[in-house]
């Protein structure tokens, strides 16, 4: 943990590489993850809907799932940090409507299981 995905409209072009690097720096500058630990993906949709009116909208939502057992300022903290971050790596194309979201997601620190392996041969 931290495991992000970065979901975003297809008509939003970027560097999907680059921003994800950014946006895990992002989080270890927090002070609260492992380098290693830190994990992210981003899924370009290109079935969406926003809305009911027929102009040409997108979205970029970052979904952040975390152990349990941060404070609420904790947790606001890298909230925020990520929706400024985010707004910075993909700006609103021209002309179009851009939603930015940030959905943190706290899973049972009880429950979760990692393995790591390094194969070395």
């Amino acid at each position: 943990m931290p495991t992000l995905t970065l979901e975003h409209t297809s008509n939003i072009r970027f560097d999907t590489h680059d921003t994800l690097r950014a946006l895990n720096h992002t989080l270890l500058a927090s002070g609260q993850f492992n380098e290693l630990d830190i994990k992210s993906r981003a899924v370009c949709m290109t079935d969406v809907v926003i809305g009911t009116e027929a102009d040409e909208r997108g979205f970029v939502i970052i979904k952040l799932g975390l152990l349990s057992g941060r404070s609420v300022a904790v947790r606001d903290g890298i909230a925020d940090a990520l929706l400024a971050q985010i707004q910075q790596l993909i700006p609103a194309p021209t002309g179009l409507t851009v939603q930015y979201c940030i959905d943190l997601v706290e899973h049972e620190r009880e429950r979760y299981r990692k393995a790591i392996v390094a194969n070395t041969i």
